[in-house]
């Protein structure tokens, strides 16, 4: 299974190549080539499948074996030659838009080939805005796509400066720092938002990286939480108009790190439960959460429905539920979540909840997601883990301790939405033998329902 830090919507994480040295891509109206294929040598590894989408012609195109077709007009107008492309990973919303992640290496002329990072994306618009549109025609359609390589995100104005001249970033919040430090990428949603890990000796802070008109929402949202007393991180320098927050690291390990370790203590249900209930007294009507999981879910099925025909009948049903649940969520009163709440967004000592992490998008929203989400995350870890009896004990013990806020048989519908989520992942990162993964977690969807 691909880890569940992969799960779509923002919080898919990446692990990322070091940033390339040198050269950013610069503004090429091409044509991408449909023939001659035999005549070029670019080493291929194919690994997905085309992406027969009617609103975003050129997807197909993009996950295909010849995506070069995109790359390489753009990679050659910046004085390069593509030498080999991977796919690597897949952000896909049907009809909507989609972006491709591949792992690259490109001759730059000036030596050995470098490993580079690209993204392609389409949208129903065309091209994602800043990116450098390549063209073609196609049975009388029109194909747009647009092209950028990591640290360039045209919708991210503060990365490629973070990811380069760290220290010089840090100074400009009144950071000093003694040595050269070191940068990390954390995560990664092409145009969306990137967290860095900034590394100086036995000190370390996150610069999170979003489109600069989300940037004060969020300094907000960890004002607020501080001043009710929970334990989020603080922010030690920020930068609006470029979408910069820098925020000091909280220490210690996560829930994750002691599931995954298998640590003797971990939090007690109540004590989960009891920070939700924090959470749900903070005040702050014109925030509202910025995922919905019972919303997202109909959203989900139909990716996977689109990329596992064979699962069509099944993901049908799973859909129609979801969609009638959302009738239901409307009856219940809104209270404020986290929104993420899996259990990497926890830093523990001992027995306690000590950090809070992520609360970039909580507000306002269904009471059921910060039940759900944790509950959804630990089965859906169970299925490759030694510990699995220990982790889905530990989701009921964890339903157990919130059913006096939302009851159990919404609990296992919003569990199913997460997890029809997390069964995307394995297509989003093209791992080996996605499609038995996705069905795997479908079945986990059948077991929840049917246990709720």
């Amino acid at each position: 299974m691909v880890a569940d830090d992969q799960h779509p919507g923002e919080h898919g994480t990446v692990e990322l190549d070091a940033p390339p040295p040198t050269r950013e891509l610069t503004d090429v109206d091409d044509d991408f080539a449909m023939s001659e294929r035999a005549s070029r040598s670019v080493a291929r590894h194919h690994r997905t499948m085309g992406i027969d989408d009617p609103l975003l012609p050129a997807a197909a195109h993009l996950t295909g074996e010849f995506a070069d077709d995109i790359l390489r007009p753009a990679i050659e107008h910046a004085g390069g030659t593509l030498v080999s492309f991977r796919c690597s990973q897949v952000h896909y919303r049907p009809g909507n838009d989609l972006v491709v992640r591949y792992r690259s290496e490109v001759d730059w002329g000036d030596g050995a080939p470098r490993r580079e990072t690209l993204y392609v994306g389409t949208t129903r618009d065309g091209a994602p805005p800043g990116t450098i549109p390549v063209t073609a025609s196609s049975n009388d359609a029109e194909l747009i796509a647009g092209v950028w390589r990591w640290p360039f995100d045209p919708a991210l104005p503060a990365l490629e400066r973070v990811a380069r001249l760290t220290t010089a970033v840090l100074a400009d919040h009144g950071i000093a720092s003694s040595t050269s430090p070191s940068t990390a990428v954390i995560a990664y949603r092409p145009t969306e938002r990137a967290v860095l890990r900034i590394d100086d000796g036995d000190i370390a802070w996150y610069a999170k990286l979003v489109r600069p008109e989300e940037a004060a929402a969020i300094v907000r949202r960890h004002e607020l939480l501080a001043g009710h007393g929970l334990p989020v991180p603080e922010i030690v320098g920020h930068d609006i108009d470029a979408g910069l927050v820098v925020m000091a690291e909280l220490r210690g390990p996560t829930l994750r790190d002691l599931v995954k370790s298998d640590a003797r203590t971990w939090p007690a249900p109540a004590t989960f439960a009891d920070l939700i209930r924090r959470l749900g007294t903070v005040d702050a009507d014109d925030l509202v959460a910025m995922r919905h999981r019972l919303r997202d879910g109909p959203h989900h099925v139909a990716l996977l429905a689109s990329v596992l025909p064979s699962e069509r009948d099944r993901l049908s049903r799973l859909g129609d539920l979801l969609q009638r649940s959302l009738d239901d969520a409307t009856l219940r009163p809104l209270t404020f979540v986290h929104g993420d709440l899996h259990e990497r967004q926890l830093i523990v000592a001992g027995d306690a909840i000590v950090g809070l992490l992520d609360i970039d998008e909580c507000g306002a929203g269904d009471p059921v997601d910060d039940i759900a989400v944790p509950i959804a995350h630990l089965r859906y870890r169970a299925l490759t883990a030694t510990n699995a009896s220990r982790l889905h004990r530990y989701a009921d013990d964890l339903a157990t301790a919130t059913s006096e806020l939302v009851p159990a048989t919404t609990v296992a519908v919003g569990t199913a939405a997460v997890l029809a989520g997390l069964a995307t992942s394995p297509f989003r990162a093209q791992a080996d033998g996605w499609r038995q993964q996705a069905v795997t977690v479908l079945d986990l969807i059948d077991d929840v329902l049917a246990a709720g």
